[in-house]
């Protein structure tokens, strides 16, 4: 019954949205008008958006051809001991013939190298760029000025073998074929072409002159000295920075606007940026436009509120959601006895912790169980002992810190993790505090019993760098503590 009230309820909140959205389309169809398709400005917005992305496809083809190449060389080099040999350096010069890549080098892990010339450097050049720590993957890195002061890519691939990394192998890419690409019959030789790296460099450029920079200047500087019509610098620059596609409407001075559009390189950290002058299309679309506005702006008013309402709805729906399911998570995790975790839940959360954010960190994992619990259930009943045990929970949860992991793992064992310790007087302490809590420890309203426990203490990673080995660890301790006479604490790492 409340499983079909709630069907019943989701039907209508999604049924009011849906017989919105189609009152907003029955709407928009019958007001919307010939005059609102501003056909000059698609058109060419069109070509210009089809024209980057090929031109896209065209470098970024080019570009995994290169890494391709570049893996495939770096692998082969490997098998030799000496990756300087003679027969690694002639690969290099094959590929430089083949692919028309500018340079190509192999670089040791001292930075010393070889080109495909079989020059030796103690290292390629005084840039920085070119001695970056060698990374276990193939990359194309950020464009760099190389030393004759040319905008280059540098496309990387390690050398190594099945233990150990032994150099990199660098080709070194200098994009010169947007001329020849953009020659097609399909491409606006009126328009201006630009291939732009990811910091603004301009590293191509062909076309129609467009007074604003040429080869080699920081295009985001040079569009310091102009107007947004559409969009703004900020945008520009941070989309392009970003790897992402978009538009915008320019003015320098009193000169013709101009329409920008621009795409990224794949994720090659460059971008293609076409521009055009437009002021024709922009005059037709103003007067097409013109009988229109105050339709749009009431389709746009309406089309908030629209979505104002879906995202209420949603929003409510997914808070409610949430609630829920952090409700029944918390459930699962959770001892009913002792308001602790329980066993899985402690061991997940544990796990956890190591594998991440405590990975190193040094940690005190504690298990203890209660002294004589049997003969406490023998002898003052089994309610006695759960009261033992849910006395035990609340009053050990509330002796440590909120983010410490405490859960009962056993009928009377008790699991404790004391998180990121800084040194060894903290441990001490710690261990000290946690070892004192059960010399105070009493359960009972009018009869008061004082329960002890026998305590097993390993430090992460000292002792054991897993969830499984430190609980052992403990367990080994805790067989000590025992063995000992009970009621105290050991460490894994005391003498027996």
């Amino acid at each position: 019954m409340n499983k079909q009230k709630k069907d019943n309820t989701n039907i209508i909140q999604w049924a009011i949205p849906a017989l919105l959205l189609v009152l907003f389309l029955i709407i928009t169809l019958l007001n919307y008008s010939a005059t609102m398709r501003n056909d000059a400005k698609e058109k060419v917005m069109s070509k210009l958006e089809s024209q980057a992305e090929s031109l896209c496809e065209y470098y970024e083809d080019t570009l995994t051809s290169l890494t391709n190449i570049a893996e495939i060389t770096a692998e082969y080099c490997s098998i030799s001991s000496d990756v300087f040999q003679t027969n690694n350096i002639a690969l290099l010069s094959d590929i430089v013939k083949q692919t028309g890549v500018k340079k190509a080098y192999i670089q040791k892990l001292d930075n010393s190298a070889v080109d495909e010339s079989g020059n030796t450097y103690v290292k390629i050049s005084n840039k920085s760029e070119y001695l970056d720590i060698l990374s276990d993957s193939s990359q194309v890195t950020k464009v760099i000025q190389d030393e004759d002061g040319e905008n280059v890519l540098l496309v990387t691939a390690p050398i190594k073998n099945s233990s150990e990394i032994l150099g990199k192998l660098i080709l070194v890419y200098k994009p010169d074929k947007l001329e020849e690409v953009v020659s097609r019959p399909d491409y606006l030789l009126k328009n201006t072409y630009a291939l732009v790296s990811d910091e603004g460099k301009v590293i191509e450029c062909v076309g129609k002159e467009t007074g604003l920079f040429s080869i080699g200047d920081n295009l985001f500087t040079k569009f310091e000295e102009v107007s947004f019509l559409d969009g703004s610098l900020k945008y520009l620059t941070q989309n392009i920075s970003n790897q992402k596609s978009g538009e915008a409407k320019i003015r320098k001075n009193e000169e013709i606007e101009k329409y920008v559009v621009y795409a990224p390189v794949g994720e090659y950290h460059s971008s293609i940026v076409i521009f055009l002058n437009h002021d024709q299309v922009e005059k037709t679309i103003s007067e097409e436009c013109k009988s229109t506005r105050t339709l749009m702006y009431k389709i746009g008013s309406s089309f908030v509120v629209f979505i104002l309402i879906i995202l209420m709805i949603n929003i409510v729906s997914r808070t409610k959601y949430i609630n829920e399911n952090r409700e029944l998570q918390s459930k699962a995790e959770t001892d009913l006895l002792t308001d602790l975790l329980n066993k899985v839940a402690t061991e997940k959360k544990i796990k956890e912790y190591l594998q991440n954010e405590g990975k190193g960190k040094t940690s005190i994992m504690f298990v203890l169980d209660i002294d004589n619990f049997k003969k406490i259930n023998d002898t003052m009943g089994h309610a006695f002992g759960d009261e033992v045990l849910r006395t035990l929970g609340k009053q050990i949860r509330a002796e440590f810190r909120v983010d410490d992991i405490i859960g009962r793992t056993g009928g009377d064992e008790f699991t404790i993790l004391l998180k990121d310790l800084n040194d060894d007087a903290t441990m001490k302490r710690e261990a000290k505090r946690v070892e004192q809590f059960f010399k105070n420890f009493k359960v009972g309203e009018y009869t008061k019993y004082f329960a002890t426990a026998s305590i097993g203490a390993a430090i992460y990673p000292k002792d054991a760098s897993d969830f499984e080995s430190l609980y052992k660890a403990s367990d080994q301790a805790l067989y000590k503590a025992k063995k000992r006479g009970k009621n105290q604490l050991a460490f894994y790492s005391d003498a027996e």
